[in-house]
């Protein structure tokens, strides 16, 4: 673990018990977060912005396997600590990024997922997302969805994607 890691923990872990955020259940000690629209971690209400941080959170989110506390759709665990997260789309993709060996999506602090626009899917409520080598599909967020828009067109009913002189059907998958 980084220093920073390890001081964030530290420092989550002297709260005391009985505050909204926090609890603990012998062994394991439970912290609750959320995720705004734009991808951001919150935990009572403070956005966490350490990139060591987010970038192994984000590393080991997983769906919660319940039943406890069901109504956090995701943890990431920590060594003897469980981060419940309420949101539904957790993964946010906050932009494109260009180099010279390809494009990525960027999420968390600094995590990049290779862009692979035939794998783009747009769900009921017309939300753009693109799979994670973690099992979880991210939704595009509102500056990276600017980014790729210029790419995107419709044409007999369906959404394309126009990418490097190639052309990709985005899939329409049901809620």
């Amino acid at each position: 673990m980084t220093v920073a890691l390890l001081a964030v923990c530290l420092i989550l872990s002297l709260k005391p018990n009985g505050l909204s955020g926090h609890r603990t259940v012998n062994p394991q000690r439970e912290y609750f977060y959320e995720i705004d629209a734009d991808g951001r971690l919150f935990h009572d209400g403070s956005e966490l912005t350490d990139t060591r941080f987010l970038d192994f959170f984000f590393t080991h989110l997983k769906p919660n396997p319940g039943p406890l506390h069901s109504e956090y759709a995701f943890l990431s665990p920590c060594g003897r600590e469980m981060n419940y997260i309420k949101s539904s789309s957790p993964i946010v993709f906050r932009a494109l990024m260009k180099f010279e060996t390809g494009t990525s999506l960027l999420y968390a602090g600094q995590k990049l997922q290779p862009f692979m626009p035939e794998a783009l899917t747009l769900d009921a409520s017309e939300q753009l997302y693109h799979p994670t080598e973690i099992g979880i599909a991210g939704r595009l967020g509102r500056h990276a969805l600017l980014e790729i828009s210029k790419f995107i067109y419709q044409e007999e009913g369906r959404y394309w994607i126009r990418w490097n002189s190639e052309q990709y059907c985005i899939a329409t998958k049901s809620t």
